[in-house]
């Protein structure tokens, strides 16, 4: 397994179909005492949120999401293909953490990237991935 250090970047190319959204609703709602149905762009904007700690848990396993500011700048659409990327800016490596910008870009139809979610997430690193 490798070391993470300041300026890699982590990214997946992903879609989310109605059957996410559908999945996610059932599991929005089994918390709630009444059950009221969110709108969709909510729970697509759950289902963004989650991906960052979805991916630093694929690319540098047994890492802990410890924290997470996002902004939304606008919702991805069904069947749309979106890119999730997080870049490691700041390295502890006494407190063993990594301080990473979180993004999520898309194509806005005309050939043009914009983003649609952009914030920062703190993550601890396992002993392996912290360089010496």
């Amino acid at each position: 397994m490798k070391k993470v250090n300041v300026g890699d970047v982590y990214r997946e190319k992903r879609v989310i179909t109605q059957k996410d959204v559908d999945t996610m609703t059932k599991v929005a709602t089994s918390f709630t005492a009444t059950p009221e149905t969110p709108r969709p762009e909510v729970i697509i904007q759950t289902i963004m949120g989650s991906m960052f700690s979805y991916l630093i848990a694929t690319m540098v396993p047994q890492s802990i999401y410890v924290e997470q500011d996002t902004h939304f700048k606008g919702v991805v659409k069904l069947d749309q293909l979106f890119e999730v990327s997080l870049t490691i800016k700041e390295l502890n490596k006494k407190r063993k953490r990594a301080i990473m910008e979180t993004k999520i870009v898309a194509d806005d139809g005309t050939g043009k990237k914009v983003d649609l979610l952009v914030g920062s997430a703190n993550v601890k690193l396992p002993n392996y991935a912290v360089p010496l």
